[in-house]
């Protein structure tokens, strides 16, 4: 299967869109899987690619390798509102720093040869620093001085650990979310040595952990099968409890998230409902999170990034492209590209990939 990413089409000069010598990105953003917000915008992951919403003029805008970004694929993006740096991660494992219009490019990660899986999961920001995530540790990235500062490495049985996330417990303590479960390391120790983490609780893979003045909990998931373990308050009667049909779980604005394929629930400590966010458009939520002016953000992998008022559906976010970003084969006829998104994907059960196909016309319309 290949990969639509960029695309040179000199077959429309008589658009004015596109200069000659000039490079144009056709990139497909219907499939959303992450969310994050900035001072006055909503920035959406979509499937490798990246766009975001200016809440104040209300406009759609793409950001790819064309506007200034050194890669391609981005995974994860998170915003620093104290230090107004916006850090944005790359499936190759290249960071980009976007401040005050200039981005800082750290490929650290990317050059390094590393055995086995390299993957960023998730950013975590506190204070100046970013805590990457990563399938071989824990990345630590200074905001301020835009370099990598440190890694941690957790061990089990002589074996890395891959971390999907990380939380807070207090100043001096970090959780870990792994896939063996989560570990707490104390700051005062030191880290980069696997001895000075500690387990705690289930000893399997744990995809989210969140801790706050408010609520502490873990989403683990294994073998199709999610658990919610809310840890504090501590005082809680149910701390464990089967979910099997929650995909994630994120806290935004004194709420906690719980993502499902076909509903969003809002609660204020993981068990009372304050909400439930249920539409015909949801139909693959991956992500949810809401902005300052209390609108509720799903990100769904089907119908793009959608968006609620008062709880109710009000609008969908999708930039024009593909239908995706796979390409069996381009045909150009009579002033249209036809791109077939067919074909087989090559792994597993050779199954048809009925994607169906996308057409652009004359004017770059999808």
């Amino acid at each position: 299967m290949k990969n639509l990413i960029l695309l040179l089409i000199p077959l429309f000069v008589q658009s004015q869109d596109v200069g000659v010598g000039h490079w144009k990105d056709h990139q497909s953003y219907k499939s959303a899987t992450y969310i994050t917000e900035s001072a006055n915008r909503i920035y959406c992951v979509a499937k490798g690619s990246l766009f975001y919403i200016n809440k104040e003029e209300n406009t759609l805008n793409r950001i790819s390798k064309i506007t200034g970004l050194s890669d391609i694929e981005i995974n994860n993006i998170a915003y620093s509102e104290d230090l107004k740096t916006t850090i944005i991660t790359y499936k190759n494992c290249n960071i980009d720093l976007i401040k005050n219009n200039e981005i800082i490019n750290l490929s650290d990660i990317k050059r390094k040869k590393i055995i086995g899986l390299k993957l960023i999961n998730n950013i975590t920001i506190r204070n100046e620093i970013a805590y990457l995530s990563c399938s071989f540790g824990l990345v630590l990235v200074d905001l301020i001085k835009k370099e990598i500062k440190e890694t941690y490495g957790i061990q089990k049985n002589g074996s890395l650990l891959e971390i999907n996330d990380c939380a807070f417990k207090s100043d001096s303590q970090i959780i870990a979310a792994t896939s063996l479960g989560v570990y707490y390391g104390n700051t005062s120790s030191v880290l980069n040595d696997p001895a000075n983490w500690i387990l705690n609780g289930l000893e399997i893979n744990a995809a989210y952990v969140i801790h706050n003045d408010n609520v502490g909990c873990v989403l683990y998931k294994e073998s199709g099968v999610s658990w919610l373990n809310i840890f504090y308050p501590e005082n809680n009667d149910t701390t464990l409890f089967a979910d099997s049909i929650l995909k994630a779980i994120a806290y935004s604005n004194n709420s906690l998230y719980k993502v499902y394929n076909d509903s969003v629930i809002i609660s204020n400590d993981g068990i009372n409902v304050l909400a439930c966010i249920k539409d015909e458009k949801i139909t693959a939520a991956k992500y949810a999170i809401s902005d300052n002016e209390e609108n509720i953000w799903i990100a769904d992998s089907i119908n793009g990034l959608l968006k609620f008022k008062n709880n109710s559906y009000h609008e969908t976010y999708i930039p024009e492209g593909p239908e995706s970003n796979d390409i069996y084969s381009l045909e150009f006829l009579e002033n249209e590209l036809f791109v077939c998104h067919g074909g087989h994907f090559n792994f597993g059960v050779n199954y048809l990939n009925t994607t169906g196909v996308s057409i652009m016309q004359n004017n770059y319309d999808w």
